[in-house]
């Protein structure tokens, strides 16, 4: 059945958060700028905070020279889809989406964590359900189902967004069939295994919890206000544990669905895959060093300078100081920061050899 997304009305978008999003869209289509799908985009953004005249100011400037102009502002859709630009609305719809539920993903997490270094224990898990089961549920609702949803939020009930086990089940384990990682759905969803947060998270949002046989109250207690501190401790440590593993997953999927539609080059996706492969391997001890490089070659992929492009060899102590934030060219003295997703190559047209 073809997907169709029916009226979404302007009142429904974030504005505040479209408005932040708005320059750096601006500077892909200055990069690009005969990308008539790039400017169709951008364009709908500047409609969607009601600056129509540069909505229409960029369609009507688009380099094939088609002169776009919409009728009505209520029938704007209608035209995109009756003028063939069905997958740019969806384009449009799936990145603003895309972003605010990442934004909202980091929000939570970053207090979580925040709360966790300061050995605030059960707000750390109150505050990790929304997250790491709402949140990241539907960003892997996104990459299964990218139309289908979205269809749903423009025009469907909020009954039928509603993320039951079974659907997550079904998003997740076509996640895990292609892309080949662990979406660790037990510990995310299972309310009958003993590793699962779901018990957990469960009685750190309420004193008293009598429905799940993992996490209901004993006599005489109510739920982490009595715990004393080798309690809190261990359930501290659970948390180290635990959440880097699924914070990893997020993290690459994340990363690869922003890599799909973001005009990237080949060595900016390569080397920020390799950091965040090496960062989890080391973090998690999964894998010993010497075995994260072979997989991934790593000792024939050298680090470039993102400032005066010299080609550096990727050296056992250069691959760890990489990956710890302090790589240094050895040329001009630019360190590089690898604590975040790496834009810097995007620039770099030239390269010497170290």
């Amino acid at each position: 059945m073809e997907h169709q997304i029916k009226e979404f009305r302007k009142e429904d978008i974030d504005k505040e958060e479209l408005k932040k999003q708005i320059p750096a869209w601006c500077n892909l289509l200055r990069e690009s700028p005969d990308d008539v799908r790039l400017r169709i985009i951008v364009a709908s953004m500047f409609y969607f905070i009601d600056e129509k005249q540069k909505s229409l100011k960029l369609l009507k400037n688009a380099p094939n020279g088609e002169n776009i102009e919409f009728e009505q502002d209520e029938k704007w859709q209608e035209w995109l889809i009756t003028h063939g630009h069905r997958e740019e609305m969806y384009e449009v719809y799936y990145r603003h989406t895309f972003f605010s539920l990442v934004a909202d993903f980091c929000s939570y997490m970053l207090e979580s964590i925040n709360c966790a270094a300061k050995m605030k224990v059960a707000v750390s898990y109150a505050l990790l359900r929304k997250p790491l089961k709402d949140t990241l549920g539907y960003i892997e609702w996104l990459r299964v189902d990218r139309n289908g949803m979205l269809d749903l939020l423009a025009s469907g009930k909020p009954e039928d967004l509603v993320i039951t086990k079974e659907k997550a089940l079904e998003h997740t384990s076509l996640i895990e069939g292609n892309c080949k990682m662990s979406s660790f759905f037990d510990f995310r969803y299972n309310k009958a295994s003993e590793t699962s947060l779901e018990h957990i998270w469960n009685n750190a949002n309420h004193l008293i919890t009598t429905k799940y046989k993992l996490s209901k109250t004993e006599p005489g207690n109510l739920n982490f206000v009595f715990a004393d501190e080798a309690i809190l401790r261990s359930f501290s440590d659970y948390y180290y544990i635990t959440v880097p593993a699924i914070m990893s997953y997020a993290v690459n999927l994340i990363c690869e669905m922003f890599e799909e539609f973001a005009p990237l080059n080949k060595y900016t996706v390569l080397m920020n895959k390799l950091n965040r492969t090496l960062r989890s391997f080391e973090m998690l001890e999964t894998i010993s060093f010497d075995d994260a490089k072979n997989l991934y070659s790593s000792g024939n992929v050298p680090i470039v300078c993102p400032r005066c492009g010299l080609k550096m060899k990727m050296t056992d102590k250069k691959m760890l100081k990489f990956i710890s934030n302090k790589c240094t060219c050895s040329r001009c003295l630019k360190t590089i920061k690898t604590g975040r997703y790496i834009f810097d190559w995007e620039k770099v047209d030239f390269v010497f050899n170290e």
